[in-house]
């Protein structure tokens, strides 16, 4: 939107909603893909990872795998879930999308304007 003229402001008191799904399934799925959209997002607007960062990245799903022990009630099950899954969203997607180079800008940008790839 920025790059569309679109201005943007801080609001102090803006509150966004939304929505985590119910069961763990859901919850590991929908965090896995805002994970691996952050990557193509980074991808698309041309802001390179570096090996560094990778390597943090994969230090930090398996410090979060061996938290899985910590975990004592379901809301902090449901919150490792959710950090588990958005790093190992986010590594896939650097992979997939930097290391294997499976990405055509083409598929993404038409005429100036972002679409969603087609699945």
């Amino acid at each position: 939107m920025q790059q569309s003229g679109f201005q943007f402001q801080f609001v102090p008191d803006l509150v966004v909603h939304y929505r985590l799904r119910q069961k763990l399934r859901g919850l590991y799925r929908q965090s896995w893909n805002w994970g691996e959209e952050q990557a193509l997002l980074r991808r698309l607007y041309k802001r390179p990872i570096s090996k560094i960062a990778l390597v943090k990245d994969s230090a930090a799903v398996l410090a979060n795998v061996l938290r899985l022990v910590t975990v004592s009630s379901r809301a902090k099950l449901a919150g490792w879930v959710h950090n588990t899954a958005w790093y190992v969203g986010n590594l896939q997607g650097n992979a997939k999308y930097y290391l294997l180079g499976r990405f055509d800008e083409t598929q993404y940008v038409v005429s100036g304007k972002m679409l969603r790839p087609s699945v």
